[in-house]
């Protein structure tokens, strides 16, 4: 089987987004949403673009699109390659777009490539395992894409993790006394409504970018391109948005949503955040707390805990080893031919 190639057209995006409803068809929820994230992300007016740029394959058969790849460069990764978009139905096609989309980078000079990932880390990325339900916005794939990245010659050089609590078992209420303590050293907790959040965009995107710039493969995504992708997860319905503050500049934040997939019966802490001098306060137990407090007001049933980093110790020490993992998520790499 042979890959094709392409620049962005829709039928390509369009080619993608088929593929991922056929590969994802027995979780109907999480592959509309990921078909809907996929023509947004491949959309020309995506502002990554001014950054990078993306040549796509296409390897068909006679039922239509079986593999799709993106062989991605970004400006502020020199000498890297990224391979993202990436999803297959069988080995025989993945082999094909993966080969050519490593072959193009290879000839245009770029000496290591990592993969999955879509575009940025500030994107999907990343490997799955296991047969578990996959929750809204999880990078979530078939366990068989890990062995399709080793077929071709990658090693796994990042693990992330995702961990998953029944609510009534969140062990955040012995924080409870925190953010008294930290209200009288200063600190500001404000919850902010998804309607609330634009006109606090930049502080968030700031912050953010100062506490992840130690990430695997980071890049410091622009103020568009935060808005473009991130935007979209942080307004959606029931979204939940705890900032706090210190100094009149924003310190922390956590932030979680309740889970699509499930119809909103479970809940996600999607992303928490503390800048380095504000570490070891209590904050991150504060603002568990507060959050669980919510999640029991609504009545989830289950949490999971995001994606981080593996032997994450801040998280393992706020949950108290309870939450037990839900699936792991591999990044690949190799020298390029």
């Amino acid at each position: 089987m042979e890959a094709t190639g392409y620049n962005w057209v829709p039928d390509g995006a369009h080619a993608c987004a088929a593929l991922v409803k056929k590969i994802y068809a027995g979780h109907p929820a999480y592959a509309e949403a990921l078909a809907a994230e996929t023509l947004r992300q491949l959309a020309p007016q995506n502002p990554f673009l001014a950054f990078g740029s993306r040549q796509g394959f296409l390897a068909a058969g006679a039922g239509g699109p079986e593999a799709h790849a993106c062989a991605i460069i970004d400006k502020r990764l020199p000498g890297v390659g990224l391979i993202g978009y990436f999803e297959a139905a069988g080995g025989e096609a993945a082999a094909a777009v993966l080969d050519a989309a490593c072959a193009h980078l290879a000839e245009l000079g770029l000496k290591k490539i990592f993969g999955p990932v879509n575009d940025t880390v500030w994107q999907r990325y990343g490997a799955a395992s296991g047969n578990a339900e996959p929750f809204y916005g999880e990078p979530y794939t078939p366990a068989a894409y890990a062995g399709y990245f080793g077929a071709a010659g990658f090693t796994a050089r990042d693990r992330r993790v995702s961990a998953v609590l029944p609510a009534e078992e969140l062990p955040f209420a012995a924080f409870s006394g925190r953010e008294q303590d930290l209200l009288g050293k200063g600190y500001t907790f404000e919850e902010l409504a998804p309607a609330e959040l634009p006109a606090r965009a930049r502080e968030i995107h700031a912050l953010a970018g100062e506490v992840f710039s130690g990430s695997p493969l980071f890049v410091p995504a622009s103020y568009e391109e935060f808005l473009y992708s991130a935007g979209a997860q942080a307004g959606a319905a029931g979204a939940h948005f705890i900032l706090a503050g210190c100094g009149g500049r924003p310190a922390a934040f956590l932030w979680g949503l309740p889970d699509a997939c499930s119809g909103g019966e479970n809940f996600i802490f999607k992303t928490i955040a503390v800048l380095p001098q504000h570490r070891r306060s209590g904050l991150g137990g504060a603002l568990f707390c507060r959050m669980q407090a919510r999640v029991r007001e609504r009545g989830f049933k289950r949490c999971f805990f995001s994606t981080m980093r593996a032997g994450n110790a801040g998280i393992a020490a706020l949950t108290g080893k309870k939450a037990g993992q839900h699936r792991e998520y591999l990044t690949f790499g190799k020298e390029a031919a």
